[in-house]
C-alpha cells in the first residue's frame, strides 16, 4: 500500500510537472514598451534554496528573465545573505532598498499589524482554507500595502506545521520543553502548548536540538526535514496547517513602471509556480512523514479534539489581540472577509 501510494504521488507530480513545463512561456523579446534593466533581490525565509518551493521560485525567476530578453532579473536571496533583518523586508521593499521579498505576518506584523491577524496560530484547519482566506484577504492586503508603497503578488504555499522533539512529549501539555521559536506568533503558541519559547536563529536549530539547548523545534515539516532534524530528534507531531500566510511582494512604484507586458510575464510565471506549489505541497507532504519514519522516527497525529481545543485556547485570545494591535474599522473589515470565507466565527 505504502509504495502504491509512493508511485501515485511520483504519477501525479510527473503530470503536474510536466504540465508546468508545457505551460511555461519560451524566451522572447524585449518588452514593447521602453524599459531600463532591473535587477531584484527577493529575500526567502529559509537559509538556503533547498525546499521545493524555493527552488521552483528561481526557475520562474529565470523564465522571467529569459522572456523579458534579461531586462527582468530577479534572484532568490537567502535569509541571511544580505544586511537587511528578516522582520525589516517588507519595509525595506516599501522604501525601495529591496525589490522582492517573502512576507508574513510572523516575520512582519509589527510593521504591518494587519499582517498579524492572517498569522493566529490554529486559525486554519486545512492549507484550503489558508488559500480560500488569502483570496478574500488580497483586496484588503493590497489596498492596504498599497499605500506603503508594496505591491501584493502571489500565495506562496506552505507545508504542515510539525513539532519535532529529542524525547516524547504531549502536544497539548509539554510541561516546560524549551523549543525554539522564530517569531511572536510562533511564540504565543508554543507557550500556549505548555512549552517554553526559545529564540533560536533557524541556522543555530541543528545544533541547539543535537547540544540540548532546544528540546524541540515548531515549524513546517517539510523544512524540518531537509534540515535532517531526524538525526538529532525523533518524534515528530503532526500539529497541523502551517499557521499564517506567506505571499511575495515587491516595490510597488517600481512594479507600476514596468511596460504591462513585463507585469504579464511575472502574473504568469509566478501564477505557475504558486499553482505548482500548491499540488506539490497536496500531495508530497504524505511521502515526509514516509520518510522521516524510514529514518527511525515516530510520527504521531494529536487527535481530532487537538484542533477544537486549540482553537479556544489559541485563536480567539490571540484574535483578540491582534484586533486590538490593528484597530478599528480595519480590524473588523479583515476579521469579516476571513469569518465569510471560512464559513465560522474567530472571535
Amino acid at each position: 500500500m505504502k509504495r502504491a501510494r509512493l508511485i501515485a504521488v511520483g504519477v501525479g507530480l510527473a503530470l503536474v510537472l510536466s504540465l508546468a513545463a508545457a505551460c511555461a512561456g519560451p524566451a522572447g523579446p524585449a518588452p514593447e514598451a521602453p524599459m531600463e534593466a532591473v535587477q531584484w533581490d527577493c529575500m526567502i525565509y529559509m537559509a538556503g534554496i533547498t525546499t521545493f518551493h524555493d527552488i521552483e521560485k528561481q526557475k520562474a525567476f529565470d523564465r522571467i528573465k529569459a522572456r523579458t530578453g534579461g531586462l527582468l532579473d530577479i534572484r532568490e536571496v537567502p535569509q541571511g545573505g544580505l544586511p537587511i533583518k528578516a522582520e525589516d523586508w517588507a519595509k525595506a521593499v516599501g522604501r525601495g532598498e529591496l525589490g522582492m521579498s517573502e512576507m508574513s505576518g510572523g516575520y512582519h506584523s509589527g510593521s504591518f499589524p494587519l499582517l498579524g491577524i492572517l498569522d493566529v496560530p490554529y486559525l486554519y484547519s486545512t492549507k484550503l482554507e489558508k488559500r480560500q482566506v488569502f483570496d478574500a484577504a488580497r483586496p484588503i492586503l493590497q489596498r492596504e500595502l498599497n499605500k506603503e508603497n508594496i505591491q501584493v503578488l502571489f500565495y506562496r504555499p506552505a507545508f504542515t506545521m510539525c513539532l519535532v522533539t529529542t524525547k516524547p512529549v504531549d502536544p497539548r501539555d509539554m510541561k516546560g520543553a524549551k523549543i525554539r521559536s522564530y517569531s511572536l506568533a510562533n511564540a504565543k503558541q508554543i507557550e500556549a502548548m505548555g512549552g517554553v519559547a526559545v529564540p533560536i536563529a533557524w541556522s543555530e536549530a541543528y545544533s541547539a536540538l543535537e547540544k540540548g539547548v532546544a528540546e524541540g523545534i515548531l515549524t513546517g515539516a517539510d523544512s524540518s526535514y531537509t534540515a535532517k532534524f531526524y538525526e538529532v530528534a525523533k518524534y515528530w507531531y503532526n500539529t497541523g496547517p502551517l499557521h499564517g500566510i506567506w505571499f511575495l511582494g515587491c516595490t510597488k512604484d517600481q512594479w507600476d513602471s514596468f511596460p504591462k507586458d513585463v507585469q504579464s510575464i511575472v502574473y504568469e510565471e509566478l501564477s505557475q509556480w504558486s499553482g505548482l506549489g500548491i499540488a506539490y505541497s497536496e500531495e508530497e507532504m504524505g511521502n515526509i512523514w514516509q520518510l522521516v519514519e524510514a529514518e527511525g522516527c515516530t510520527v504521531e497525529y494529536p487527535g481530532p479534539d487537538y484542533f477544537d481545543m486549540m482553537t479556544t485556547k489559541v485563536v480567539k485570545p490571540f484574535m483578540a489581540e491582534e484586533i486590538a494591535k490593528t484597530g478599528e474599522p480595519l480590524a473588523t473589515e479583515m476579521v469579516t472577509a476571513i469569518e465569510a470565507a471560512l464559513g465560522r466565527s474567530i472571535r
